[in-house]
């Protein structure tokens, strides 16, 4: 029988099953999947395949693995005649109504109205109404106090249906320890940057410039007591030839970083001079190949595939007035299916051009387990010496496997975590005159330091940008 099969029927968890039948050298047995009679094949194609697969009690991939190999195109929902449509007139606010605006979701606000979405969205902005935010501060009660360490963080946090960081730093703000424990939370690891830096430069901007967790930044500053650090708003920036010339030319992160402010910004700016993005044509040549795919194929996908903006391929084709494709996805080869569990999900993605996320979504429809490697990871010694000389992240990523299993091998080898070295230190006055003397960038590539840390340091120290006399 299948693993899926024998699971069921002895209460054992499919991996389990499939890592014994593994170990005994058994293969798969072929999932027959249904029996197709000629009803069934008739309906193919004169439905929606989801309609179909709950009506037959069967998987939506089997529906449509049939339909596929058989050549059958998948049912289209006519769309209404023109004439037969009607047009809503434009909708009448009265105060009563534009009061509740930004007192809930804008999708609560239409569904109550009658209306689109969309259409609540652009009147509060018309208005300059805020978008309503859920949360805000926690109002911890005295019976709330009282269970601080007493229950586990995580269920204090689903029973008041507050987050589990926020339970968690109150506990320690408290000097409670965790559930069951005597001791204190452990300390996060943290780059010695960001701890010098903690408590004078705000989270958000250590978060970005540094790449750590925000929430464990938060909870560094409540084991220690360190107050949140004040927030000074970003002044309007001055754009030179220089930066301009970077962007495009990489990632907007990237040049936000070697230029010193943020990505979105280096994209605000990108876009107002009309530059593609990294790794996008500047221009396409419009070839009748490419003409006939338009309307034919969704904008998108025809977007990713010839490496240019959404937007320009819209344009095209509403110039040629041909209307937009009804198809939301590409169409997906019969081979893509097959590869689905025989491959990692990101490989099966690169091979037939689609997104890792649908290719995901497909096996998960269809019950297929992930790639897994039976292998056992080979631990060579050129690996060895890697840790703990990088991140665990970028090893895991450069390796293929998770950060938790190369962590796990680097304390088995008694080897301490990597930390950045630090290679300018800030405290000498050389180093602090030099600060506003020249561009963040400059200064960051005469410092050998990313130009944010330069930035921050001058930011502490509140001395201006750099100017270039007129």
């Amino acid at each position: 029988m299948t693993d899926f099969a024998a699971s069921q029927q002895f209460g054992i968890r499919r991996a389990a099953i499939m890592k014994r039948r593994r170990e005994l050298g058994i293969v798969r047995s072929p999932d027959a999947g249904p029996k197709w009679t000629d009803a069934r094949t008739k309906l193919l194609g004169t439905a929606l395949d989801t309609e179909l697969a709950a009506k037959w009690n069967i998987g939506v991939y089997h529906v449509r693995q049939r339909r596929i190999l058989l050549g059958i195109p998948p049912f289209q929902i006519p769309p209404v005649p023109e004439s037969e449509v009607s047009r809503r007139p434009p909708h009448q606010w009265t105060k009563k109504e534009e009061a509740l605006l930004g007192t809930q979701p804008d999708t609560v606000i239409a569904d109550r109205l009658d209306l689109d979405p969309g259409v609540v969205t652009v009147h509060r902005n018309r208005l300059g109404i805020l978008p309503f935010r859920r949360g805000g501060p926690v109002e911890w009660t005295e019976g709330m106090l009282r269970l601080l360490g007493d229950v586990p963080d995580g269920t204090l946090a689903r029973e008041y249906e507050v987050s589990h960081a926020s339970v968690k730093i109150k506990r320690i703000e408290e000097g409670i320890p965790p559930y069951g424990q005597d001791d204190m939370d452990v300390e996060p690891v943290l780059p010695l940057a960001v701890l010098d830096q903690i408590g004078k430069v705000p989270d958000n901007v250590l978060a970005r410039v540094h790449r750590v967790s925000r929430v464990n930044l938060r909870i560094y500053r409540a084991l220690h007591g360190i107050p949140l650090a004040p927030y000074h708003p970003a002044e309007r920036r001055v754009w030179k030839k220089s930066e301009d010339l970077l962007l495009g030319t990489m990632s907007d992160g990237r040049a936000a970083a070697r230029i010193g402010t943020t990505r979105g910004q280096a994209m605000l700016r990108r876009k107002r001079l009309n530059i593609p993005a990294f790794g996008q044509q500047a221009s396409i040549r419009w070839t009748r190949s490419r003409l006939e795919q338009l309307g034919q194929v969704a904008d998108h996908v025809l977007a990713r595939q010839w490496k240019i903006s959404q937007t320009d391929v819209r344009k095209k084709r509403e110039e040629m007035g041909i209307p937009p494709s009804q198809q939301k996805t590409s169409p997906i080869p019969a081979e893509c299916y097959e590869q689905l569990g025989k491959a990692a999900d990101t490989q099966v993605a690169r091979q037939f051009s689609l997104s890792p996320t649908m290719i995901r979504n497909l096996r998960q429809q269809a019950g297929i387990a992930p790639f897994r490697s039976s292998a056992p990871f080979d631990w060579t010694k050129s690996r060895c010496k890697l840790l703990g000389k990088k991140h665990d992240e970028d090893l895991a990523a450069e390796w293929g496997v998770s950060p938790q299993f190369v962590a796990a091998k680097r304390q088995e080898l008694k080897i301490p975590v990597y930390r950045r070295v630090r290679k300018i230190d800030w405290k000498d006055s050389r180093t602090i005159r030099l600060l506003g003397t020249m561009s963040d960038g400059q200064l960051a590539k005469q410092l050998s330091v990313t130009p944010g840390a330069v930035r921050i340091q001058r930011v502490k120290r509140n001395i201006p940008p750099f100017e270039k006399p007129k």
